[in-house]
């Protein structure tokens, strides 16, 4: 069940709903730094009300440095610097009063210590409220699980964006690379290639998604290859170059290509060699459920064989490569009997 009360408010409400947190956080602030300078909590708050009026002032700075305008579920670090701009100004402006309007047993350490209790009252509470609307969120979304192979930068900008997301979940990292094994990345721990069988019986995981954009075509093809014998759909993410390129053209994640299983350059195959092979005849493929068979089958579909012939060992796995193949024939017009 998702945070629905929340989620039907305006961003104007929102905001007004921070405002009034501020409103009360930051006056506690104050008088928490006061009470721990005296030294009791019988504090008669009276006598410093003009201290106190400047602490409400603070929130209107807040809307002059803009906080008001992150949105708390996406805020970053970016973020904490015009709070802390507003607090400053505020502590600034309490020593100021505290001098000219001579405000009493008002210690001049107060606006040091409102400084740093302020800081971290308003800093926590967005902390605090982002962390619920994403742990909301991820209870409420039935997000589909994935390992990601590759346990570098760009793995942990995935994982970074996929937990973020509403489509998928990461569970795991996988690498080649003995040295990150045990490591945790994103709060995920990273395993060896050898791991997946369990990862897939534990999690339900049914994607790999390969974060190595500056792969080699050899290298890619080798993390195919180790990847081949489990019943999983790999998946390559391109680099942000690739992303940048294409405009937005070009899908975030694709599936593996003939030239990603190449330890070269593609070769452009002839289509008349291809369709005096293939065409009008019946064409057995052995292994079509893994990655390498999988992309083959969908190429020869086209080609407008008589019959195709999928074998492999896992039922499981040309089970989803014959649900596949059957969505493409609709999608193409091609006869799937």
């Amino acid at each position: 069940m998702r945070i629905d009360f929340i989620e039907r408010l305006s961003r104007r409400r929102k905001r007004a709903v921070a405002v009034a947190v501020d409103s009360a956080m930051l006056p506690f602030a104050l008088w928490c730094a006061l009470t721990l300078r005296h030294g009791h909590w019988q504090l008669n708050w009276l006598p410093f009300w003009p201290a106190f009026a400047v602490a409400f002032a603070c929130v209107p700075l807040f809307a002059y440095f803009g906080v008001y305008r992150h949105i708390i579920r996406y805020m970053g670090r970016e973020a904490l610097a015009p709070i802390f701009w507003g607090i400053t100004v505020t502590a600034v402006a309490l020593a100021g009063v505290a001098y000219m309007v001579r405000l009493g047993d008002f210690p001049r350490s107060v606006p040091v210590i409102f400084w740093l209790l302020a800081a971290l009252c308003v800093a926590v509470t967005r902390l605090l409220a982002r962390a619920f609307a994403e742990s909301a969120e991820r209870r409420s979304l039935a997000k589909k699980p994935v390992v990601i192979y590759g346990a570098e930068q760009a793995g942990a900008d995935l994982a970074y964006q996929l937990a973020r997301g509403r489509d998928y979940r990461p569970v795991a990292f996988i690498d080649q690379d003995r040295q990150q094994h045990g490591n945790l990345i994103q709060g995920l721990r990273v395993h060896p290639v050898e791991a997946l069988t369990k990862l897939i019986a534990d999690e339900v995981v049914g994607q790999v998604l390969v974060a190595m954009p500056s792969a080699t075509p050899e290298e890619r093809r080798r993390i195919v290859a180790a990847l081949e014998p489990y019943p999983v759909r790999v998946r390559m993410i391109p680099g942000v170059d690739d992303l940048v390129s294409s405009a937005g053209a070009a899908p975030y994640m694709r599936d593996v290509e003939l030239d990603d299983l190449l330890g070269r350059d593609e070769v452009v195959p002839l289509p008349h060699l291809l369709l005096g092979s293939v065409a009008g005849r019946a064409v057995l493929v052995t292994g079509a459920g893994g990655s390498i068979g999988a992309e083959l089958c969908r190429r020869i579909l086209k080609l407008g064989p008589r019959q195709l012939v999928l074998l492999d060992q896992t039922e499981f796995t040309l089970f989803k490569v014959e649900n596949e193949l059957r969505r493409i024939g609709e999608r193409e017009g091609i006869d799937t009997p």
